[in-house]
């Protein structure tokens, strides 16, 4: 923060885009102050913050959740030369009325589970199960494109 202020202070006056690795319990105000003030030109934010507004501030997806046993690094030699079987995949914990929820239902009505993996559950463990972790590799082989919606 200590550069933030600096630039502050000293009248910079460049483009500055930046990538925060937010608080999870969304304590995220202190950053404001830069925004309103013009020194953060654009904010990407992980983790879901009432700041996102898709103009100045917006979601950075999270990914995978690497602390609970999911891959991160190369998967299994050359796949990425084979052609995939699915354009897309979608593996998530679907909360009712969530944005998750709504985008399942637009791509089941657009036939997209035809050519996109999808899988859902209603909740999440403590503990990711082997096999969930197992079935996550075995589909981000397969897939050109892997999914991150937040909420």
């Amino acid at each position: 923060m200590t550069w933030l202020k600096s630039i502050s202070k000293n009248n910079v006056r460049s483009k500055i885009v930046l990538i925060l690795i937010g608080n999870e319990n969304c304590n995220n105000d202190w950053i404001k102050r830069y925004i309103t003030e013009k020194i953060i030109h654009k904010l990407f934010v992980v983790y879901d913050t009432g700041l996102v507004d898709d103009k100045d501030v917006l979601q950075w997806p999270l990914g995978p959740a690497l602390y609970r046993g999911f891959p991160s690094g190369p998967l299994m030699g050359n796949q990425h030369k084979n052609k995939r079987k699915f354009i897309c995949n979608l593996m998530v914990t679907v909360y009712p009325g969530s944005s998750r929820e709504k985008l399942v239902q637009i791509m089941k009505e657009n036939k997209l589970d035809e050519v996109c993996f999808i899988q859902t559950r209603h909740s999440w463990p403590s503990h990711e199960d082997p096999n969930v972790v197992r079935a996550y590799r075995e589909t981000l082989a397969q897939s050109d494109l892997t999914l991150c919606p937040g909420g």
